[in-house]
């Protein structure tokens, strides 16, 4: 049977890792073998166990993987949990080194995953399993999952989640409050004044984090009718962070904070001080994502017993306009260096079941792409409402990379532009930035020219790309853009 633990690299560890030279034996402490004589990462060890490091829960991984084992007596698989940061960096120093594990998770940071297919990080999942008649089968986009039409990872997160949920606890609130009068901009701002008041404000706002701000802002466009991922829209190409929706959303959030609701500590808020302020009845709403019944649940169990609740995320006339998302990425990789690739695909191909999708569901982390597993699942209802809600609010938007790869290419020769449009909420919100409507107007205009730069040094290497890649005129903003659209 294999084992599961978690772990982090300490500063001793890192260094050590980095002063390393190549083709030393850096991992050790990860990979269980220090010797270099020992067979390499992927292949039957002492232990028999293939590698598996990922940077993911455990309280829906480890259940599936111990039932994987269960049901295959002759695979074992042992499992490292990273922290995210720490994950990025054993991969890169493991790639070196000729020490990676036999299937991992591909962080954002690592760069994009069709990029990595190409560096030859992975080998296909295709080559070992069947995922016909699966609950992701129907999920899997070239160029996103599959490539050259070989299935190299799948979805488990639906992906379509966005963080604009008023969580709230109701026992705390100084007024009777009917969520649907909040449903509005208009109703929510009106709400918002009501119940702030004897030193607890209505929102723990988090506006230290540029990253933060800029998908607040982003997703609050399109409630208000941006059809955008983003910034760009797909039924024309153009980025459109100028356009009025973004305009309503800047105005909104800024008029939310002359009315005086924000907690004042919002420029040294992140999203985890948010949290704690508004755990400690500092302030009446948690404005965040999916997650946060998980967290409450772990760290502030107390408020279940003070009607934890949530909203609906608001819009400028009530029910928000759809919140658009690219396709949702891969989960597990097997890795090249795999000499197991046969047992590494049976442990993968186990989360495409009923049981990994509740078990996320009783996670209480996104939703699966198994919708079934929401009414399944033993939860909270708030967070089974929220789940259904987010399901009804996002939509699949297009992927430039589906229908051609290079546009990676281009996006990963771009350049950032500042200040980008969460810098530009931040410094309107804190007086630095005065003339925010002309910021976002410049940098338009700026990401543009630097998108086509980045296209003409494309071309220029080679590559066949141009701007008509971000058009799809087939795009229907109100219906989700499927795998069978890209045809």
């Amino acid at each position: 049977m294999g084992k599961t633990r978690s772990r982090g690299l300490s500063r001793r560890q890192l260094l050590a890792l980095g002063g390393a030279t190549v083709g030393a034996p850096l991992l050790s402490s990860c990979t269980g073998s220090g010797d270099p004589d020992a067979p390499p990462s992927g292949t039957d060890g002492d232990s028999g166990a293939i590698t598996w490091w990922d940077h993911k829960s455990g309280l829906w991984i480890t259940p599936t993987l111990e039932r994987a084992m269960e049901e295959n007596p002759g695979l074992a698989v042992e499992r490292e949990e990273y922290p995210a940061s720490e994950l990025v960096t054993a991969l890169q120093l493991g790639r070196r080194s000729d020490q990676m594990p036999d299937v991992h998770t591909a962080h954002p940071n690592l760069g994009p995953v069709s990029v990595l297919v190409q560096e030859g990080w992975f080998q296909p999942l295709s080559d070992h399993v069947d995922l016909a008649g699966t609950a992701v089968a129907d999920r899997l986009v070239e160029g996103i999952h599959v490539f050259d039409g070989k299935v190299y990872s799948f979805p488990l997160d639906d992906g379509r989640s966005h963080e604009q949920t008023p969580w709230v606890v109701t026992d705390r609130l100084p007024v009777d409050v009917d969520p649907d009068d909040a449903r509005s901009w208009d109703g929510f701002r009106r709400i918002a004044r009501d119940i702030t008041r004897d030193d607890m404000y209505a929102i723990a706002f988090a506006g230290q984090g540029p990253n933060y701000l800029n998908l607040k802002l982003h997703e609050l466009a399109s409630a208000a009718g941006a059809t955008h991922v983003g910034g760009v829209d797909y039924s024309t190409g153009e980025y459109v962070f100028d356009s009025q929706p973004f305009i309503d959303a800047m105005e909104f959030l800024l008029a939310l904070h002359s009315d005086g609701v924000f907690h004042p500590s919002l420029g040294s808020m992140g999203p985890e001080d948010a949290a704690q302020r508004w755990a400690a009845g500092e302030a009446h709403i948690h404005w965040h994502g999916p997650w946060v019944p998980g967290t409450v649940t772990k760290n502030y169990p107390e408020l279940l017993e003070q009607g934890f609740d949530c909203w609906r995320m608001p819009g400028p006339d009530g029910a928000p306009s759809a919140v658009h998302f690219p396709p949702p990425a891969g989960e597990f990789w097997i890795s090249s260096a795999s000499q197991r690739p046969g047992d590494a695909a049976t442990a993968i191909a186990a989360f495409a079941s009923e049981d990994t999708f509740v078990a996320m569901v009783n996670a209480m982390a996104a939703p699966p792409v198994d919708e079934t597993a929401i009414e399944a699942a033993d939860v909270l209802e708030p967070y089974r409402r929220n789940l259904q809600n987010l399901l009804e609010e996002g939509r699949y938007a297009p992927a430039p990379e589906a229908r051609n790869p290079a546009a990676v290419q281009v996006v990963s020769q771009m350049q950032g532009i500042n200040p980008n449009p969460g810098e530009i909420l931040q410094g309107a919100l804190t007086g630095t930035i005065d003339d925010w409507r002309g910021a976002l107007t410049e940098y338009t205009s700026a990401i543009s020219a630097e998108r086509d730069r980045a296209i003409e040094a494309a071309t220029s290497a080679g590559e066949e790309v141009s701007v008509e890649d971000w058009v799809f005129s087939n795009w229907a903003p109100a219906n989700d853009f499927t795998a069978d659209d890209y045809a």
